[in-house]
């Protein structure tokens, strides 16, 4: 009997703490920004949380359905702005709950601004971010005028790449 009730108090235990180990500590705030006068979705809403159980701030942006979702948040009573150019709308005493997601959707007026419109006519430059290839390209001219010592060779000239180290045995890129 004794090893009955030790057995199932041993079983009681380790479920508890699996348990409690498995729950969590953070709450989330999710919701939708719209146009208050066409119901559309606003994307590129700024929407920061500030409370007392946040040391510093939350920031988010939403997505291009107006969408956004501030998670990780520890429990409490929590301000929330939504910014927009010249637009500012905020929402006081908003309670997370630790595993809870609070719902919290805002219809903001937006006002015409006289913002400026950049228009970049560059090219931006392709990276291959799929690639582990690394490279270097080193001219006649960069070989003449960097200063490698009295004897110029193409050890020295590879020490040039960010990715050479140079030991004993010569050099070696990322490796």
């Amino acid at each position: 009997m004794y090893a009955l009730r030790t057995f199932q108090f041993l079983i009681f235990s380790t479920l508890f703490i699996v348990s409690s180990a498995l729950a969590g500590t953070t709450g989330t705030i999710r919701g939708t920004v719209t146009d208050a006068e066409t119901d559309d979705a606003l994307a590129g809403v700024t929407v920061i949380a500030t409370s007392e159980s946040l040391q510093g701030q939350e920031f988010t942006l939403s997505d291009d359905k107006g969408r956004y979702i501030l998670t990780g948040l520890p429990p409490g009573t929590y301000k929330i702005q939504f910014i927009f150019a010249e637009s500012t709308s905020q929402q006081s005493n908003v309670r997370v709950s630790i595993d809870k997601t609070t719902q919290l959707s805002r219809a903001l007026l937006v006002t015409e601004t006289n913002a400026e419109i950049y228009e970049i006519e560059e090219e931006a430059a392709s990276i291959d971010v799929a690639s582990s290839t690394l490279g270097v390209s080193v001219s006649k001219e960069m070989v003449q005028h960097l200063p490698m010592g009295r004897s110029r060779n193409y050890s020295q000239a590879l020490d040039l790449a960010t990715s050479a180290d140079s030991d004993t045995y010569g050099t070696a890129f990322a490796g």
